[in-house]
């Protein structure tokens, strides 16, 4: 599977809550690579990965503390299938839809 992450290219401002997924800062830097720091007052680590034109994002959502010992992350996307792309990116990993 080809992906891109964290370019400025890719648009996601219209992602929302898709999914969880449950996983350590460090397994998703060692894949995805450094987040995109301090994105707003309400997240401190994002990832903005594009497959096949599916805009997908993995982010913290008001974590207190130290992001990096954060491992429930929020998933968005335009729509559920952005859970399906992060569920090939990290097979081993526990991913929940949100259910609205």
């Amino acid at each position: 599977m080809k992906y891109k992450v964290n370019q400025k290219t890719i648009p996601y401002q219209s992602t929302r809550l898709q999914g969880h997924i449950d996983i350590t800062f460090q397994e998703l830097n060692k894949v995805l690579g450094e987040p995109v720091r301090d994105v707003d007052d309400k997240t401190q680590a994002e990832w903005v990965i594009e497959c096949n034109g599916i805009i997908c994002t993995i982010y913290d959502w008001k974590v207190a503390g130290n992001v990096e010992y954060n491992s429930n992350w929020n998933i968005g996307g335009a729509n559920d299938r952005a859970v399906s792309v992060i569920r090939e990116i990290f097979p081993n990993s526990r991913i929940n839809r949100s259910r609205f």
